[in-house]
């Protein structure tokens, strides 16, 4: 049902989501069929922009992650360097 067919004061029923979110190919493919499903009206706006904000939420969270574990990384590799030169010295 497109939300153009429903009248105001309706309220939808709900729709149960299967959401794959343990991989970022696994969340490509989910927003994948998210945006598919509402093209072909299967999904009502509000739901769609409600699950892709959340999914961008845990993206951001993990990107964030993975720049923290870098830059301990780094700092390990620029402290044993600096341990390195001054050995040498």
């Amino acid at each position: 049902m497109k939300d153009s067919d429903m009248p105001d004061d309706a309220t939808p029923s709900p729709r149960v989501l299967r959401l794959s979110l343990n991989s970022p190919r696994s969340v490509r493919g989910t927003l994948a069929r998210l945006a598919r499903m509402r093209v072909r009206g299967e999904l009502d706006s509000l739901t769609f922009r409600d699950v892709v904000y959340g999914i961008s939420t845990i993206l951001a969270y993990d990107k964030h992650i993975a720049d923290l574990r870098t830059e301990e990384r780094l700092e390990a590799i620029e402290k044993a360097l600096l341990a390195k030169e001054s050995s040498d010295v």
